[in-house]
């Protein structure tokens, strides 16, 4: 009954993303156009310029070649269908590996806003965990009957999670790694040999990528900086409230209260399975794997990049746990409904983005001569998408339009002798021709005022994150005083957008010349 009664709400949640997501920020816009590029070979040329194999932007590429599917409705379809199958999975993996009601870790993950967001939004997030979860069922599957047509679809369910995420390799290696060991701990080497199959063939289709990986160690170093892992427990803290703490915190002490009772009482326990050692096994090194591999890479730990350890750990605590303390699930499921309903009803009914009514606007109101500038660089995917306007608008730095999110042109920018020269003659131009500016741009903090010039950041060696935050910050306020400094400064009116999300809630700012 309480397994129904969270599926529903579980169902509920992806239903309320979807409808309230609406038009798509700038990642999900990134990957619509992406996978709109004009041929097949565009496509695999941008893999250079993105974080994710070939499987999800091909996918969206067939979806919305239909047309009455390409719009943002369709696309939140599309969106909604992948975030129930991520649902899905997590309750059929977990029943048939862990307990025939696993209430644990659908409390766990099912009803995560996290988890719910990254799944249903349209970007190859909640595709990868969808394969991932069955790879780690087909990998249990191959351990218990190691057979040809077993191994055959281990494998292929995971080459088919490596080429919708680059990130799944870590898991596979992990799944094949735990049942190696379980098995020539048994005493059965042929067995643990053959367990490391799937994980080869997945290995080896990822080599059509090597080219592309290359080319792309010229802009990725732009994303390595120092790894805070209190900035994401923070994240973590404010996207969740402090009650998800709370519950991992109750399920934790369940699940060492279960331990403590089979130490103590041995011989009234059954021999631990081998999917036991196989789950907690897997959990423990995916867990290390993942924070050392984005320790090692010098990545920000998003919350998003966590979800498969987050998965994983729900079941080495449901598999831990399994059919005891049945009263306490009960009391825990309802505790945590009643703690986490409205946070997360209220966080997943947010607009992504308001950039549809930034672009709209502009797009009613800006003439010929005028000159729209998208401030910071990265929103321009999410504006272009939307504006239908004849005005010309260029990003912060100066950058050459290409549909699709490129760092190595940002780069190429930081590397110029006089980092502003471009954008001053633009904007110069564009007054001279009796235009006005239109400022599309986030809230910004200070600025320097009057004759107070910014400090121009000398090109970099060797490009960094450091480096690039500086030269970021240095742009967005650059635009600003050179603005200010010419111009008057006129808040535009915009749909009210205390529902808009905060990653992406745009302002638009107009600038006439004095």
């Amino acid at each position: 009954m309480m397994t129904a009664v969270l599926l529903a709400w579980a169902v509920l949640l992806c239903i309320r993303f979807s409808s309230s997501a609406g038009p798509l920020w700038r990642d999900e816009a990134n990957s619509a156009a992406q996978a709109g590029l004009a041929e097949w070979s565009d496509l695999w040329s941008s893999l250079q310029y993105d974080s994710f194999p070939v499987l999800y932007p091909s996918a969206l590429r067939l979806w919305i070649s239909c047309p009455f599917l390409a719009g943002d409705r369709g696309l939140r379809v599309l969106g909604l269908c992948v975030g129930m199958a991520a649902l899905l999975s997590v309750w059929l993996v977990s029943r048939t590996l862990h307990s025939p009601e696993p209430l644990v870790s659908l409390a766990l993950v099912s009803i995560d806003p996290v988890f719910v967001s990254e799944s249903c939004s349209i970007r190859p997030h909640g595709l990868g965990v969808v394969f991932l979860l069955w790879v780690y069922h087909a990998q249990w599957r191959c351990f218990m009957l190691p057979s040809a047509p077993r191994i055959l679809m281990s494998a292929m369910l995971s080459i088919l999670a490596v080429q919708a995420s680059y990130n799944s390799a870590i898991f596979i290696g992990v799944f094949g790694i735990s049942s190696a060991v379980i098995s020539f701990a048994r005493g059965e080497g042929r067995k643990g040999v053959r367990m490391l199959v799937p994980g080869a063939c997945a290995a080896l289709s990822l080599l059509p990528y090597s080219e592309a990986l290359r080319k792309a160690q010229n802009w990725v170093a732009l994303l390595h900086c120092r790894v805070s892992w209190r900035e994401f427990f923070d994240a973590c803290i404010a996207r969740h409230t402090i009650a998800y703490p709370a519950v991992w915190a109750a399920v934790l002490v369940l699940a060492a209260f279960c331990i403590l009772r089979r130490l103590r009482h041995p011989a009234e326990e059954a021999s631990p399975p081998p999917a036991l050692h196989y789950t907690l096994m897997s959990a423990a090194m995916g867990l290390v794997c993942q924070v050392l591999f984005i320790q090692w890479i010098g990545i920000p730990p998003f919350p998003r990049y966590l979800l498969p350890v987050l998965v994983l750990a729900a079941f080495a605590f449901q598999s831990v746990i399994g059919n005891s303390a049945r009263r306490f699930q009960f009391f825990l499921v309802i505790a945590v409904m009643l703690a986490t309903g409205r946070h997360a009803w209220s966080s997943l009914g947010l607009r992504r983005t308001n950039a549809d009514h930034v672009a709209m606007r502009v797009s009613q109101e800006a003439r010929s001569p005028d000159l729209i500038v998208v401030s910071p660089w990265f929103l321009h995917p999410s504006f272009a998408r939307y504006y239908q306007g004849d005005a010309c608008w260029v990003t912060v730095p100066l950058l050459p339009h290409s549909p699709i999110t490129r760092y190595d042109l940002f780069r190429s920018a930081m590397m110029a002798r006089d980092p502003s020269a471009a954008i001053a003659e633009t904007l110069s131009a564009a007054m001279r021709s009796g235009g006005r500016v239109w400022l599309v741009h986030q809230v910004i903090g200070w600025v320097p005022g009057g004759d107070d010039a910014l400090e121009v950041p000398p090109p970099p060696e060797s490009p960094d994150g450091h480096d690039y935050v500086r030269f970021r910050s240095y742009w967005e306020r650059d635009i600003w005083h050179r603005l200010r400094s010419c111009c008057s400064p006129q808040e535009v009116a915009l749909p009210a957008s205390d529902n808009v999300w905060e990653e992406e809630r745009l302002r638009l700012t107009l600038f006439r010349k004095r």
